[in-house]
């Protein structure tokens, strides 16, 4: 995620445009990739999901607690991209800005 625009300009890019896969830093690029999977409402990667809650995508449990940063925030782009490339109305939640503008807690580990 350095230099990567805000998350509207992320939300809004269309399919061809969308980035494969994402990291918290150049060093990600000797970790294996993060990999999110959408399944209805719910998205996941890692140990993390997004969820939706009333056509607002928001990650965490019930304190907002997120096992790894990126991984949430990465869950939660899937499910918005999901949701906007079915036509359904939708927009980041709280959390999930948040978690965007984290950088991974654990950045050098071996993911």
């Amino acid at each position: 995620l350095p230099g990567v625009p805000g998350l509207d300009d992320l939300v809004e890019l269309t399919p061809r445009s969308r980035p494969t896969f994402v990291a918290a830093d150049l060093d990600g690029l000797h970790r294996p990739p993060l990999l999110a999977k959408v399944d209805g409402d719910v998205a996941s990667c890692g140990q993390d999901q997004a969820r939706l809650e009333a056509d607002v995508v928001e990650v965490g449990g019930e304190g907002g607690e997120v096992d790894d940063p990126v991984a949430a925030g990465w869950a939660g782009l899937a499910l918005l991209w999901a949701r906007a490339d079915a036509g359904a109305p939708v927009r980041a939640g709280g959390r999930l800005v948040d978690q965007l503008g984290r950088r991974s807690a654990g950045a050098a580990d071996d993911r």
